[in-house]
């Protein structure tokens, strides 16, 4: 072969780079041709003429044919270990190439195999090692902790909700899963340690404790799962006389309720019925007549049961005449009329009845107002009050007062 480079200082080129000569077996020798090394200053060129010229391909094919068998031969000869160079030149030598995959034909020789494999070899297209597009795509998109996180945990959750779903698309099986489901309940639900079988209730009247045991929504015994405590609670505390209601149930299978009862304070007279209302006028319950409760204060007219407080503050403010005190008349929804005993009436106004009702009782106290013979104290202009006097006290007023007119005109 000529050198790489023929202007390489180097006095023989580049002839310490090339391969060392191969040496055949003389047994060897005789079977294969051997192949004759250009003659005369010939040369092999490989570099010069065009590559894809027949003669070029024929000849690069028959070098490395050559140069294979050579190889092969080479290295089936035995190697004088005990001979340095020999050793040197054994292991400067090229690895072998392997041996042709096809046999020689009938008729065909070793070397014309080898040459036949080598333009095989020429005419194969080396494999890129560079992986494909889709291939690089792939790995970038599986470096992605979503992408890694769907594969390991979407896809097996997906494909059991898929078998899931088209095991229970089956009406037969899916009836099959709810009756057993039933059956499950009803046997948890009413083992003995989840049965209710006594009712207990603090704090109510009579009348009250009665109600509630009507309103249950079931009857007892029952499984604590059928019993709604929070409904139940609230169908006790509609019950005008109930303020507020606890429920619990306790170990043993006792339903225990707590109520606290409104504490009527006032009566209102209605045109239908008399009503007990508590501090904020919250109906309590009806009684037939005022006789009933005669300890509570009356009140009557449209919207008093609106203004209770206000007429409980009245009612304090008119201690000293409480047993003289028959009761309150709402007037017009705003402003409230105080009945005494003898039919007088205390006309009060609509803004700071309190202090009114205190003036009277400073004016009773010094002039003895209440003991007066009159119908109504109109208190309603703080500037001027009001007092209308009875027919009998007026028929004598006007008496005294035409006697004292005529005294004066005889004089």
């Amino acid at each position: 072969m000529r050198p790489l480079n023929p202007g390489h200082p180097h006095p023989q080129g580049h002839a310490h780079l090339q391969e060392p000569r191969l040496r055949a077996h003389p047994a060897q020798e005789a079977e294969a041709p051997r192949a004759h090394p250009p003659q005369g200053g010939q040369k092999l060129r490989f570099a010069h003429g065009h590559p894809a010229h027949p003669q070029a391909q024929e000849a690069r094919a028959r070098h490395e044919a050559a140069q294979a068998a050579a190889q092969q031969l080479h290295h089936a000869q035995p190697v004088d270990d005990a001979h340095p160079h020999a050793q040197m030149q054994h292991y400067a030598q090229p690895r072998p190439m392997r041996a042709p995959a096809d046999p020689p034909r009938a008729g065909q020789s070793f070397m014309q195999a080898q040459m036949q494999n080598a333009r095989a070899r020429v005419a194969t297209p080396r494999r890129d090692p560079a992986p494909s597009r889709l291939a690089y795509r792939l790995e970038r998109l599986w470096l992605r902790p979503s992408v890694r996180a769907f594969v390991r945990i979407g896809v097996p959750v997906f494909c059991l909700a898929l078998g899931i779903g088209a095991w229970v698309a089956d009406d037969a099986r899916r009836s099959e899963l709810v009756g057993y489901y039933e059956t499950m309940r009803e046997r948890i639900q009413h083992r003995p340690e989840f049965m209710v079988s006594l009712m207990k209730i603090e704090g109510a009247s009579p009348e009250v404790d009665g109600a509630i045991r009507a309103m249950a929504p079931v009857a007892l015994p029952a499984s604590s799962f059928d019993i709604d405590l929070d409904a139940y609670r609230g169908l006790i505390k509609r019950l005008d006389a109930v303020a507020d209601a606890s429920l619990v149930i306790r170990p043993g299978g006792t339903l225990e309720i707590k109520v606290t009862e409104r504490e009527p304070v006032i009566l209102w007279r209605t045109a239908t019925s008399v009503e007990m209302l508590d501090a904020t006028g919250h109906r309590v319950a009806t009684i037939t007549a005022r006789d009933v409760r005669p300890d509570l204060p009356l009140i009557a007219g449209a919207g008093a049961d609106r203004a209770v407080p206000e007429a409980l503050a009245l009612l304090q403010a008119a201690g000293p005449i409480l047993p003289r005190l028959r009761g309150l008349v709402r007037m017009g929804e705003r402003r409230w009329d105080v009945v005494l005993d003898r039919n007088q009436r205390l006309m009060l106004p609509e803004q700071n009845p309190v202090r009114a009702m205190d003036r009277v009782l400073a004016l009773d106290a010094a002039e003895d107002l209440l003991s007066r013979d009159f119908t109504h104290l109109d208190m309603r202009n703080n500037d001027r009050p009001t007092i209308r006097l009875s027919e009998t006290s007026l028929e004598k007023f006007r008496e005294i007062t035409g006697q004292v007119t005529k005294a004066k005109a005889g004089q």
